[in-house]
């Protein structure tokens, strides 16, 4: 523990001398079209005006899926057809916003 310690004392040191004076130019447009676009799906959501699926019917259809097929007791055509169902689920909530 004392060696972590000392070697993170002399890391950090050698660190910051390294870095003194130096600068960082960073272009923020991407990051802020990003929260943009983020900002604009939570609104659409709240709002109600998403797509033509509905998200909690998918939650309902998703959760009676693992509880019919992915249960303590598995077998592979049953995971099999939850994934299917999983996926068609996925895809569609693709059209929620």
């Amino acid at each position: 523990m004392a060696e972590t310690v000392v070697s993170g004392m002399i890391v950090g040191k050698k660190v910051a001398e390294y870095t003194l004076g130096a600068s960082l130019n960073y272009n923020y447009t991407q990051v802020q079209d990003f929260a943009k676009q983020q900002r604009e799906k939570i609104n659409t959501l709240i709002s109600g005006k998403q797509g033509k699926e509905n998200v909690y019917q998918i939650r309902r259809e998703m959760e009676q899926t693992l509880m019919d097929y992915v249960g303590i007791f598995r077998n592979g055509p049953d995971l099999e057809k939850a994934v299917a169902k999983l996926q068609e689920l996925y895809h569609r909530s693709l059209s929620l916003v």
